[in-house]
C-alpha cells in the first residue's frame, strides 16, 4: 500500500511511462493509478529497457542503498534523489471504485448504517499485534465511550478467535476475503483503530482519522506525513523499544521490559503498556480532526 505512493509520484511527475510489476494478489491496489500492470517479474529484456528501476522490497528492508533507518517515504525518495517533493506524495494514493462494495454487499453488510468506527484486530504477526484480549477490552471502552456508533471489525488472522460481544458490533473479523473490501468500510468510518498495519495506510489514502497502536516500531517510520494519524507510544516500559524486528519477538531483549510476562512474551510489551484508556483518548482526539 506504501508503494502506491511512489507510483503515483512517479506517473504524475517523471514523465514517462511507469510499469507495475507485482504478485496478482497485490495489482488491484494500483487500480486507477495510470501504471501499466503486470502480475509476473520483468524479463531480463524487459528490464534492462527502463531508464530506472525502484526495487521497493529492498528498499523498505532499510538493510540496502544505504537507506538505513528513519520514515520509510524520506529514505526511499532520498534513494530516488528526490528528496524535496510535494509531501502529498508521502502517503497512499488508492481508490474507491465500484466493485469494493460487492462482496459486503452480497453478505448483507452494506452499506451500514449510523455512525461507526472500525476497529482493526491484527497485524501481519505478533510482533506488531496488540494482544486481542486487551483488544476486546478497547472496543468495550469505545463503545462506552461513544454511545451512538457502533464497531466494526475488520482483518483477517485464522489464528485469532477475536470476539466482542456487544449489541452494537458489527463483526466482519475473518470474514472478508478480499482486501478491497476494506476500503469502503475504512473511508465511510468516522475514525479507524488499528495496530501497525495496512490499515493505517489506507486510513491515510481516504483522508480518514486513524489511532496507531505502536511498540515494535517507531510512528515516525511510518506515519510522520499521516495529518490525521494520532498514534499512541510508549516505550518507557522496555529499554530496547522500538526494537524493529525482522522475525519474531527478540526474547532476550523483551525480557528486560517492567511489565514482562513470565516464560515467552507472546506479545511485545511496549504494545502492552496501552491500556484501553489511552485509546479512547487518542480516539476523542482523532474525532476532533475530523470535526
Amino acid at each position: 500500500i506504501i508503494t502506491t505512493a511512489f507510483v503515483h509520484y512517479l506517473v504524475n511527475e517523471s514523465g514517462g511511462c511507469v510499469d507495475v510489476y507485482a504478485p496478482a494478489r497485490n495489482l488491484p491496489l494500483y487500480a486507477g493509478l495510470g501504471a501499466k500492470l503486470f502480475p509476473l517479474p520483468p524479463t531480463l529484456e524487459a528490464w534492462r529497457s527502463y531508464d530506472s528501476h525502484l526495487p521497493t522490497d529492498d528498499l523498505f528492508s532499510g538493510q540496502v542503498g544505504n537507506t538505513g533507518p528513519g520514515n520509510c517515504y524520506d529514505r526511499i525518495y532520498t534513494w530516488m534523489n528526490a528528496g524535496d517533493i510535494d509531501p502529498k506524495y508521502k502517503r497512499p494514493h488508492l481508490y474507491l471504485i465500484e466493485p469494493d462494495h460487492k462482496e459486503l454487499v452480497e453478505m448483507g453488510k452494506w452499506p451500514i448504517k449510523g455512525d461507526y468506527f472500525a476497529y482493526h484486530v491484527s497485524s501481519s504477526g505478533p510482533t506488531r499485534t496488540y494482544p486481542p484480549k486487551m483488544g476486546q477490552d478497547a472496543v468495550l471502552a469505545l463503545l462506552e465511550a461513544f454511545p451512538s456508533h457502533k464497531a466494526v471489525i475488520i482483518g483477517l488472522d485464522n489464528s485469532n478467535n477475536f470476539k466482542v460481544d456487544h449489541p452494537r458490533v458489527i463483526d466482519l473479523f475473518n470474514v472478508t476475503k478480499q482486501f478491497r473490501s476494506l476500503f469502503p468500510i475504512v473511508s465511510g468510518a468516522d475514525f479507524v483503530v488499528a495496530p501497525d498495519s495496512s490499515v493505517n495506510h489506507v486510513a491515510a489514502a481516504f483522508d480518514t482519522p486513524c489511532v496507531s497502536l505502536w511498540g515494535s516500531y517507531d510512528p515516525n517510520d511510518r506515519m510522520t506525513y499521516y495529518q490525521k494519524n494520532i498514534s499512541v507510544f510508549k516505550p518507557d516500559t522496555c529499554p530496547h523499544a522500538p526494537c524493529r524486528p525482522h522475525a519474531g519477538l527478540p526474547q532476550q531483549k523483551c525480557k528486560d521490559a517492567s511489565n514482562k510476562t513470565p516464560k515467552t512474551q507472546m506479545w511485545c510489551n511496549a504494545l502492552r503498556n496501552i491500556t484501553a484508556q489511552d485509546i479512547v483518548e487518542a480516539a476523542k482526539k482523532a474525532m476532533e480532526l475530523e470535526g
